[in-house]
C-alpha cells in the first residue's frame, strides 16, 4: 500500500481539524511515554515512531522522503484515534 506524501504544513493541519494527537520532530528520539515522533536516524533518514508506558520504541518505519515520513506518521495518528 503506498504511503501518502503531504507536506509538515498539511500534517499540522490534519491534526488540528480532527483533533488527532501532537506529535514530537526533531533530530533525536524522544522517549517519552505515549509519544508520536519523526525522528532523523545516523544514515540522514525519517524515522517514525511510538513510544509504550515503558519507554520503548514501536510502530518504527524508515523513509528516505520526509513528506513520506510525514504522511506514515499521520496513519498513526489516526490509527490511535479509532
Amino acid at each position: 500500500m503506498a504511503i501518502t506524501r503531504i507536506t509538515k504544513k498539511a500534517l499540522k493541519e490534519t491534526i488540528r481539524e480532527q483533533h488527532l494527537p501532537e506529535f514530537v520532530d526533531q533530530a533525536d528520539v524522544d522517549r517519552t511515554p505515549g509519544i508520536f515522533g519523526i525522528a532523523r536516524t545516523k544514515a540522514g533518514n525519517h524515522m517514525v515512531y511510538q513510544v509504550n508506558d515503558q519507554g520503548k520504541l514501536y510502530h518504527t518505519s524508515v523513509h528516505a522522503n520526509k513528506r513520506e515520513a510525514n504522511g506514515r506518521l499521520l496513519e498513526r495518528l489516526v490509527a490511535a484515534q479509532a
